[in-house]
């Protein structure tokens, strides 16, 4: 047994002549660069290298399980909390204006240690009513995960009220959900939504989602491979947003790829043509039906916002036309909304990189008729910069209710004057973030359902 070990101590610690160990230096940098290509070649959907190809993308994705793992286990540390001093809760800055309206907000509770939704009453400056999201029964009831899709990270993204006390709302990024009112799970759909969720005058609603099933995807672990499906891929990995029409009862009814849309209008440099290619490179962030037609729209007409190409569009579902396409001025746009008369209004992030272009962000307003952009309101006043996120609506007389990603929620008179700004504290000079919050006039909703709702 000694002279085993002498002799294997003799075999570990020969010298090696310098040539030797440079041709091995030069063969492992070759065979690592060769491999990483013919991994990346094939995953992209490459045809060729066969069986011998297929066994390299299968030595690549073994680690797999323990990425898996030890991703889960970085996102299970609390987020979306914010040190916030200004004011707590509700800040009124016009005494002379009063608001008798009502939140519908999506933040964090410290209390249930997840993601909340409520409703607040800004007239009584309370809250009236909490959903706190079954998110584990989401978890079991679906396969997607991707990012958000954990109770320490879920965001429940854009609740949408029904008459009945029911919610539906996403991750940010992962099923789209129906709890009721006692906060059970009603029905999980099983795809990646993302982003907004708005009713349609026929009652479904449309959600931007990405057009590839879970089992398509080609791993869920890369960031810049998140939801790309392994083959199909003319012009490199693309993740190929789209938006659905679902029924009250969770069914996707149909669906449409933005990709295609663009493509069978000849908007290949929009998509090709214009920067390095990225993943996400579409980023559709708004899919918004018009509810009553004019003389501009037809009522299932479809308002896109595509965040990555900083282009809007009106979609036209029932001929599979783009009635009109504007690309700027604003940059990474959010949330397109129509108020009639062939007026379009878009939140303009306006940032290149996070970096805002103006310092601020602004408003805009699109004329269909004449094909003209103009400022609606520029933000600057009270330092409103949204590299991401950001809402607006339009109120009935003429003020603007704004998300202030992701901390604040304002209505702004008209000209730009602060009327009121919320905040949902958490804690002592702690606030949390918000994920895409509504604003309701009183008389736009029926409580009546409350008095009925009664849960373990």
């Amino acid at each position: 047994m000694q002279q085993e070990k002498i002799n294997m101590e003799k075999f570990l610690f020969k010298k090696i002549a310098i040539w030797v160990l440079i041709v091995l230096l030069i063969l492992g940098v070759s065979g690592t660069v060769l491999f990483g290509w013919a991994v990346q070649y094939k995953a992209k959907g490459g045809q060729r290298g066969g069986v011998f190809a297929d066994l390299l993308l299968d030595i690549a994705e073994a680690p797999r399980p323990l990425i898996l793992l030890i991703n889960d286990a970085t996102r299970a540390v609390a987020p979306e909390e914010f040190p916030f001093s200004y004011y707590s809760g509700l800040k009124r800055f016009d005494d002379s204006f009063s608001d008798d309206g009502y939140l519908l907000v999506s933040a964090r509770s410290r209390r249930h240690d997840q993601a909340t939704i409520y409703l607040y009453d800004l007239k009584d400056e309370k809250k009236v009513f909490e959903w706190i999201p079954p998110i584990k029964d989401i978890l079991q009831a679906t396969t997607y995960r991707g990012e958000h899709n954990d109770v320490a990270r879920y965001v429940a993204q854009h609740p949408y009220l029904l008459k009945n006390g029911d919610l539906l709302t996403t991750s940010g990024q992962g099923p789209l959900v129906r709890i009721d009112a006692c906060s059970r799970l009603v029905w999980a759909v099983n795809r990646h939504f993302h982003h907004s969720i708005e009713r349609a005058a026929n009652g479904n609603f449309f959600v931007p989602h990405v057009m590839a099933t879970p089992e398509d995807f080609y791993n869920d672990y890369d960031p810049d491979m998140k939801s790309v499906t392994k083959e199909g891929h003319k012009i490199g990995p693309l993740r190929d947003d789209g938006f659905a029409e679902v029924s009250p009862s969770g069914e996707i009814l149909r669906e449409w790829s933005i990709k295609d849309i663009l493509e069978n209008h000849g908007y290949f440099s929009l998509l090709y043509g214009v920067g390095a290619q990225r993943t996400d490179r579409i980023h559709l962030n708004d899919a918004e039906p018009i509810l009553r037609s004019d003389e501009y729209v037809k009522t299932g007409d479809v308002m896109l916002s595509a965040r990555g190409l900083s282009t809007v569009f009106l979609f036209r579902p029932s001929t599979g036309k783009i009635m009109w396409l504007q690309t700027g001025p604003w940059i990474g746009q959010h949330d397109i909304d129509y108020q009639g008369n062939g007026i379009f209004t878009v939140f303009g992030n306006d940032d290149v990189d996070s970096l805002p272009l103006h310092g601020f962000s602004s408003i805009y307003a699109y004329d269909q008729a004449t094909n003209a952009v103009s400022v609606r309101l520029d933000m600057s006043k009270h330092e409103v910069f949204a590299p991401s996120g950001g809402l607006h609506t339009i109120l009935e007389n003429g003020d603007i209710f704004v998300e202030h990603p992701y901390i604040r929620l304002h209505r702004l008179s008209a000209d730009g004057d602060r009327r009121w700004s919320f905040v949902s504290s958490i804690g002592e000079d702690l606030v949390s973030a918000l994920h895409w919050s509504r604003y309701f006039p009183r008389d736009a909703v029926d409580l009546s359902w409350m008095d009925g709702v009664k849960c373990n």
